[in-house]
């Protein structure tokens, strides 16, 4: 089994010249965080604002296997002013994590509405 892209990111897969960001959003009651690691903050129509000043350095996406399973992600944080410390001391245990993968326009035209 293969997996579907659209035709705007296989278009940019096969350029050989993409780049990525990632949307990341924790939620649980009272908590409701949503993060990127693009170098300005993105309003994604439907979603929400993802803020980009908030030290996400890094996501890690599970190994793939055969076997179905929850497997984990790496969110990793750079955190110099420990804005988020009493957060992570805390724990997140049960709280709600999606991430969205997005790419940017490196072709020379516009795609699907995205400017260069």
């Amino acid at each position: 089994m293969s997996r579907q892209y659209s035709a705007a990111v296989q278009q940019l897969v096969n350029s050989d010249n993409f780049s990525t960001f990632y949307l990341v959003r924790i939620e649980r009651e009272g908590l409701d965080l949503k993060y990127t690691n693009a170098p300005y903050d993105l309003n994604i129509p439907g979603l929400a604002l993802f803020e980009s000043d908030n030290g996400l350095k890094a996501i890690e996406p599970p190994r793939l296997s055969n076997v179905v399973d929850r497997e984990t992600y790496k969110i990793v944080f750079i955190d110099n002013e420990y804005n988020l410390r009493s957060l992570f001391e805390a724990g997140l245990t049960g709280a709600r994590v999606i991430v969205y993968i997005g790419f940017y326009n490196t072709l020379s035209t516009t795609l699907n509405g995205a400017e260069p």
